[in-house]
């Protein structure tokens, strides 16, 4: 049989029917997740929009890039090799060796 000190020691460490009443049931747990679920599409959504911007933006600007370097490029290899041939031409004269040494 339970002694009044026995049913004293239930009550304060096992919860009653009042005390659960205060917690979620199952279904509103389950209500909870599904608004969870809801919200982290949502912002995985508006993640990937936002990187789908942003590699446009990066594929874009790679390809600006290689326009721009293939125009520069062609604009300066006729100057190049011009420079280059007068570097071979001045460079074939006879050194003038000073007699002053």
């Amino acid at each position: 049989m339970l002694t009044t000190a026995d049913k004293n020691w239930i009550k304060t460490n096992f919860a009653t029917k009042d005390d659960l009443s205060n917690y979620a049931t199952r279904a509103e747990l389950f209500k909870e997740i599904g608004e969870f679920r809801l919200e982290m599409k949502e912002s995985l959504n508006e993640i990937k929009n936002t990187l789908d911007y942003v590699v446009g933006e990066i594929k874009e600007n790679r390809q600006e890039r290689d326009v721009i370097s293939h125009r520069v490029y062609r604009d300066h290899t006729p100057r190049l090799e011009d420079h280059e041939k007068r570097i071979v031409k001045i460079e074939s004269y006879p050194r003038i060796i000073s007699s002053t040494v």
